[in-house]
């Protein structure tokens, strides 16, 4: 059930805007090299030149062949993930793993999504995809993982101070999907499609809806929880609250816990941090669902080809071309 929240969805908006404007070159750059590459070669100001001057350019495109011959060489290597077990893993166990991981990658035709992923990253410097949970079908309840691609990296965003190479441990992540009103009354009603935009606009709202279209936001907030961990003495890791539940005996009038019939004492404890991500899906001022998603880690993977930070301590991607 669609719930109004103005603040929580203008926050959100202000996260993706902050974003947005740390990203902007290469916003700009990725749209610029692609359409290059892609035959687009004259920007609007050079074309009216020639027009002006009654000039036709001569165009070789050069770089679109040895992008495709790039392109074609990842496609029949693109890796495939493997399970390297530690010692301590069972045989049985890893081969389980192993054979999951396969599944969920045919499933999801994860080669194709790598492909995708790798495209953007080599033409416009940066690309993304998704590892999200979803309904096997439209009849029962039972989910699976899959990977997912994403067609315009530039409408995913992150965590500014993330700094894991993927972005997956920001307080934050998500996408954007333009979906017209006419579905997206079909989907939500037309209730809820006719309020959107009817209340006005504020500062965080421009380009998030309009007459034709509605921007719909997954957006993937992490929030950590402290927990005490420790250590016993027969190596096993247990929380802190967990003590409590383990019977107390005395021994010498020293007091020891009792573990599986055996008495055990504490070695070490230090405090740690456990992650819960919660999935909003959200639209105008709305938030449309609400759920818990099952990970530590945010499910946008960011992937660049090149990137630098320059003195301004903001990261510059580089695609091919340039390089």
């Amino acid at each position: 059930m669609p719930k109004l929240a103005r603040q929580t969805c203008q926050n959100i908006r202000q996260d993706i805007r902050k974003w947005d404007d740390y990203w902007r070159f290469n916003i700009d750059q990725y749209h610029e090299v692609t359409q290059f590459v892609m035959g687009d070669q004259w920007r609007e100001d050079e074309a009216r030149v020639f027009e002006t001057y009654k000039k036709i350019p001569l165009t070789f495109n050069k770089l679109a062949p040895l992008l495709n011959h790039l392109l074609g060489e990842q496609r029949q290597n693109t890796p495939a993930l493997q399970i390297s077990p530690s010692e301590s893993v069972p045989e049985q166990t890893a081969e389980v793993r192993a054979a999951l991981i396969k599944d969920i990658s045919l499933n999801s035709c994860a080669k194709i999504v790598y492909q995708n992923a790798f495209e953007q990253a080599a033409i416009g410097g940066f690309g993304a995809f998704l590892v999200l949970n979803d309904y096997e079908n439209t009849h029962n309840f039972d989910q699976e993982i899959m990977v997912k691609l994403v067609k315009d990296p530039t409408r995913c965003f992150w965590d500014i101070s993330a700094e894991d190479i993927c972005k997956v441990e920001g307080m934050f992540s998500g996408y954007r999907t333009r979906c017209s009103r006419r579905m997206f009354s079909s989907k939500y009603g037309k209730d809820l499609e006719r309020q959107i935009g009817s209340e006005g606009n504020d500062e965080t709202s421009q380009g998030f809806w309009d007459d034709d279209q509605i921007t719909v936001i997954d957006y993937f907030s992490r929030k950590y929880d402290k927990i005490k961990l420790c250590q016993l003495s027969n190596g096993y890791v247990i929380e802190g609250k967990d003590i409590e539940k383990l019977e107390k005996i005395k021994i010498d009038e020293h007091e020891l816990l009792l573990w599986e019939g055996q008495p055990v004492t504490i070695e070490q404890e230090r405090t740690a941090y456990r992650y819960k991500v919660k999935h909003q899906k959200i639209a105008g001022d709305y938030i449309l669902e609400t759920t818990d998603f099952p990970s530590q880690s945010l499910p946008v993977l960011f992937v660049y080809q090149h990137s630098f930070y320059d003195k301004h301590g903001k990261q510059i991607c580089r695609p091919i071309v340039k390089d």
